[in-house]
């Protein structure tokens, strides 16, 4: 079994036996309490200093007259928002054609943008945070047109059922490899930071999206590290991004009344804090909770300079997927591998990796220089 199929098996084997509501940890770490949450901080203290690496120094050449055709997870979302205009970004600064479909976080809605793309003549179609398996018959038409695939945190159908054919071209690649192996490990890592705030005594109201196979190996990925941690406790709190906002923070502050005892919170991207979760944690009176969020677009870094709604996150910036998803399309275009963008993990909170204010979090690498230079633009 592959790394890839094996992360997607811990995702399906999780889910499987977690249920809802509360999980208690059972089987916990080997060593003392001090000693565990002892190792947790050092790989936090090794978090904290990221594993970013440059991108590729080189690249083909550009093709001309290119139009690609962006599927979006959600323009309401600034994560999703800030991808398609990093790739907007990057494809216009090649003179290419770029579209974006806003499936409104419906990944439903993933067969009409790809229809409408190969309609309107696209070369290549790029899913963005929605899998493969949401519009298969009409990637599978798209593909036998001779448009090209290329997703970004999006699996292909292979990847979630191995009965299937890899519809994919091309994905975006990470530091830590594929995106089921970087997403697993953004998982471990926020888990890790809450563990090691509460001293190895978490117990987390996990906001449970399960709207695409790689969110579901990011919570299997938390899940891991939590239920390795012998004083740790997971409070399950499913929502669909299509509640964002009132819904949601009701439904927050809801399940804030009913664990009294919940000394900490994550949530799979920032968006899901600033929409629902942090008014409710301010509205329960609940600031002494350790909130764990993810990328750090702003205004979460904001938050957490003021301390309020949110402590934390794993930095991350869609706009270098944006980026990387354009060099990918320009070597497959010239009939070559796509190479690594070097996108890592790096945790960052009050006291580590903080942006300046009014801003989001920098990765320490200059990816847009870097990879206008290999294009050779700019």
């Amino acid at each position: 079994m592959s790394r890839l199929r094996a992360a997607v098996a811990m995702a399906a084997a999780i889910a499987l036996v977690s249920g809802c509501g509360s999980d208690s940890s059972s089987s916990g770490s080997d060593v003392s309490d001090d000693a565990y949450v002892a190792e947790v901080q050092a790989r936090l203290d090794e978090q904290y200093r990221g594993t970013f690496k440059a991108p590729p120094t080189t690249a083909p050449r550009a093709p001309r007259d290119y139009k690609v055709w962006v599927i979006s997870c959600g323009e309401q979302v600034t994560y999703c928002a800030e991808g398609s205009k990093g790739l907007k970004e990057a494809g216009r600064s090649l003179g290419w054609e770029v579209d974006v479909f806003d499936t409104k976080g419906n990944p439903a809605s993933l067969g009409e943008g790809v229809s409408q793309a190969v309609a309107a003549g696209a070369d290549a179609v790029v899913p963005w945070l929605i899998d493969c398996s949401s519009a298969r018959g009409q990637l599978q038409a798209a593909k036998r047109k001779g448009v090209t695939l290329f997703g970004i945190e999006s699996l292909d159908c292979s990847e979630t059922d191995e009965t299937q054919e890899p519809l994919y071209d091309g994905a975006v690649e990470y530091a830590e490899g594929t995106f089921a192996e970087f997403i697993a490990a953004y998982g471990r890592q926020q888990a890790d930071w809450i563990i090691a705030k509460t001293e190895g005594k978490a117990k987390t109201l996990v906001f449970e999206n399960s709207e695409s196979q790689g969110v579901k190996i990011q919570n299997a990925g938390l899940y891991e590290q939590l239920r390795a941690c012998a004083g740790c406790e997971i409070v399950k709190v499913p929502f669909t991004y299509s509640e964002l906002g009132n819904p949601l923070q009701s439904k927050a502050e809801q399940a804030l009344i009913k664990n009294p005892d919940a000394n900490s919170v994550y949530t799979n991207i920032d968006a899901i804090i600033s929409s629902g979760v942090g008014p409710a944690i301010q509205s329960q009176n609940r600031g002494s909770m350790f909130v764990m969020g993810a990328e750090g677009l702003a205004p979460a870094p904001d938050l957490v300079r003021a301390g309020i709604q949110q402590d934390a996150g794993i930095g991350f910036v869609p706009k270098w997927e944006g980026y990387a998803a354009v060099d990918g399309l320009i070597r497959l275009a010239n009939g070559e591998k796509t190479e690594s963008s070097g996108i890592g993990l790096q945790t960052w909170d009050k006291d580590h990796n903080l942006p300046a204010e009014g801003g989001s979090f920098e990765p320490p690498i200059d990816f847009v220089a870097a990879y206008e230079k290999a294009w050779g633009v700019g």
